[in-house]
């Protein structure tokens, strides 16, 4: 005997993965993930508060096979609450409620003094920089009159504006940038704000990852022929003719031996010298430096 259909026990849903409790920056998204197990097809149903949530500009749900995600987009502190997955299908179903609900900001590491007249209304948030990258920190301050903002390093260094670090306050915005970052930059900075009312602050903090040169001498090479690609090209490209004595044919030069022992930066100061116009020819001197690199730091050359 044949058999057209076979037949299968159905089984009502369940949480083989259940939504964990998640604190949230403010502006941050929030993800609330669950996976399931049953027979399928599923519908699924968020809520808030005991009320159902819908797909909006606020919440992004994305319902798979056998998984439930919840999007909270930019949370505020209008989006704390109790949220829970209702999963149905033909046979029950299954609801679970998360422990905590996503949280507006998490707790600065510093408790903040607030004062009826002098508070922040945004605290400058901590980042996370690679050598030679730059660190912006911003704080918007509130109060009668607008307070005045200085940073710090630490407990005692108060950081000044010029060189490397740029410092700018526009009313009741505040902004500290620090270009070409190093290792020793990183730490614990301070917002001080102070008007008539008092002194508040607030700590952050600047973390550097150390950078991952290309390597040795390669890397100097590469870098070289990206400058030479950008820069010379466009300037051999649109060269007009000089009413100049003409220069010397570039096979009357030695080129390598030009550029032995040039700084990098004074090239184009050399290729305008010496009326260099074939870039092409320029390349196969730095390729033959490159070479000769190679060959005094005991590399194998191909």
């Amino acid at each position: 005997m044949k058999y057209n259909k076979c037949i299968l026990p159905s089984n009502p849903p369940s949480f083989m993965k259940v939504p964990k409790p998640v604190e949230v920056i403010k502006g941050k998204d929030a993800m609330l993930y669950c996976e399931l197990y049953g027979t399928e097809p599923f519908k699924i149903i968020w809520y808030k508060d005991k009320k159902p949530l819908k797909e909006s500009r606020k919440y992004k749900m994305v319902n798979e096979s056998s998984s439930a995600t919840l999007h909270i987009l930019a949370v505020d502190p209008s989006d704390v609450g109790e949220y829970e997955c209702r999963v149905t299908n033909k046979v029950g179903y299954e609801t679970f409620k998360p422990e905590a609900a996503p949280a507006a900001p998490a707790p600065a590491k510093t408790p903040t003094k607030r004062l009826d007249n002098l508070f922040f209304v945004d605290e400058p948030q901590s980042v996370n920089v690679t050598e030679k990258g730059t660190a912006t920190f911003i704080a918007k301050v509130g109060g009668d009159p607008i307070p005045n903002v200085k940073w710090m390093k630490g407990k005692w260094r108060q950081i000044t504006h010029g060189g490397r670090i740029t410092i700018e306050q526009k009313g009741p915005d505040a902004k500290l940038e620090i270009t070409e970052i190093t290792k020793s930059d990183s730490g614990q900075y301070r917002c001080v704000a102070t008007n008539k009312a008092g002194e508040i602050e607030c700590s952050t903090d600047l973390n550097v990852d150390e950078r991952k040169d290309i390597g040795g001498v390669d890397g100097d090479f590469r870098t070289l022929e990206i400058i030479l690609t950008t820069i010379y090209i466009p300037l051999f490209t649109h060269r007009t003719p000089s009413k100049q004595k003409s220069p010397k044919k570039e096979g009357e030069i030695d080129l390598v031996e030009i550029l032995r022992g040039v700084d990098p930066k004074d090239y184009e100061k050399v290729v305008r010298e010496y009326g260099i116009t074939d870039y092409r020819c320029l390349l196969q001197a730095i390729e033959q430096l490159k070479r000769e690199k190679e060959a005094e730091s005991g590399k194998l050359v191909r």
